[in-house]
């Protein structure tokens, strides 16, 4: 409000008179000024005429009090919780701060009996809501009229308190560009449109790694409490300028994609990307963000925890290829497939359950641990280990080396043996 706000020009002319529990003005070259700017903010507030400051409490004039206290309080704030305030306009969140140094500060002592005028007996709490009020009124030019103000800041669905939280002290410039847009006398924009217009704004600038570092988080927080990713609350994410991305988001958890992209089932980008096109039905526009933004944030290369995957036995098809000759296919997606229950019992015998295990283990120490490995299986976890762009065998060595290890485990076994 204009006429609040204009109290901050000459805010240090003022002074709190603790004996008599109002303000005074500096005597100086502003005292007529600051004291003609007292006055009209005054009457803005209770809608009453004074002609000074310095007239006696009365129950008539009780609301210059709660306006001596809120000159007061800003006069002795830094600028930084000046700037809070004004990007945080909400009387409730200051509670626990501000108003409850009102309370200890301003509402006790000799001049604890005029909270009775305020009705409700000598109840502080109220009283200094108000006085937070006036003082974002007066930091805030744009708090003022109600029914703008109630529209724009009001609670309802929790919106535009989120918003201003998450991003009012960061990205502020577009914030007051909407705010003055949307509260200028002359303008006939309504709250739900200045409130697209502020999301659009927000968006253009934040860009879509803001989404991926809020999934990034959301993520991080799920893996420490070892929730499971069918539990997971994707609706707890929530934020209103990527409120598309979330449902979207939301939708893939649903189908299950974000399961197979952890644990490896969908084993790159260009496959999850096909995935989501064909089988969600998603447009190409949100597809290729969104496809990005999960295999970034839950490939497990990225969040270790191929590390956990299971070692277990084949799963072995006997298809047809082209020449019309039977073989074995080793079917390789979340986990690795070793190809018999002898092999998968020998490694469980040593200690390897996982591929964290094999990864710890040096390629001959397995291959001398488990006779029952042959050459076959031996580059089945190599290319695994290739697939998914990790290196292993940790230790440095030449191609040389590398096939002479891969040769001293035994042979395969013929298909024919097999197949007999």
């Amino acid at each position: 409000m204009k006429e609040l706000h204009d109290l901050m020009e000459y805010i240090d002319e003022y002074e709190y008179d603790w004996d008599e529990g109002r303000i005074s003005i500096r005597k100086g070259s502003n005292e007529k000024e600051a004291l003609k700017l007292y006055c009209r903010a005054y009457f803005k507030l209770s809608g009453k005429k004074i002609q000074s400051p310095y007239s006696e409490y009365s129950e008539e004039h009780k609301d210059k009090w709660l306006l001596d206290i809120a000159i007061d309080c800003i006069r002795t704030m830094s600028d930084k919780t000046r700037s809070y305030i004004r990007r945080h306009p909400w009387a409730s969140d200051y509670h626990f701060s501000t108003a409850l140094y009102i309370r200890n500060t301003y509402l006790s002592g000799v001049f604890y009996r005029r909270l009775y005028d305020f009705g409700g007996g000598y109840q502080k709490d109220p009283v200094s809501g108000g006085i937070m009020n006036t003082i974002i009124g007066i930091i805030n030019p744009a708090y003022g009229p109600y029914k703008k103000c109630f529209e724009w800041y009001g609670d309802f669905l929790g919106r535009p308190h989120k918003i201003y939280r998450e991003y009012a002290d960061s990205e502020w410039d577009i914030f007051e560009e909407i705010e003055n847009e949307y509260f200028n006398d002359d303008s006939k924009t309504l709250a739900d449109e200045a409130y697209c217009l502020l999301l659009n704004r927000l968006k253009e600038r934040l860009g879509y790694k803001e989404f991926e570092k809020i999934f990034r988080e959301f993520v991080k927080d799920c893996f420490k409490s070892k929730e499971e990713i069918e539990d997971w609350n994707i609706e707890g994410i929530n934020n209103y300028v990527f409120q598309t991305e979330c449902n979207q988001l939301l939708c893939l958890h649903r189908m299950g994609v974000l399961e197979k992209v952890a644990s490896w089932e969908i084993r790159s980008l260009k496959e999850l990307r096909e995935y989501i096109s064909k089988e969600i039905g998603f447009k190409d526009e949100y597809t290729e963000p969104l496809a990005k933004c999960v295999w970034k944030v839950l490939n497990p290369t990225r969040t270790r925890r191929w590390k956990k995957l299971d070692v277990i036995q084949c799963d072995i098809q006997r298809i047809m290829n082209d020449d019309e000759r039977k073989r074995y296919v080793l079917r390789s997606r979340g986990t690795l497939y070793i190809r018999n229950d002898n092999i998968s019992t020998e490694l469980k015998k040593h200690g390897i359950n996982t591929m964290g295990d094999v990864y710890n283990r040096s390629l001959e120490g397995i291959i001398k641990q488990c006779p029952e490995f042959d050459s076959d299986d031996v580059k089945i976890i190599l290319s695994w280990f290739e697939e998914a762009k990790i290196k292993w065998p940790k230790e440095e060595m030449d191609d040389d080396t590398l096939s002479a290890i891969i040769s001293s485990a035994k042979k395969p076994i013929h298909i024919s043996a097999f197949l007999e």
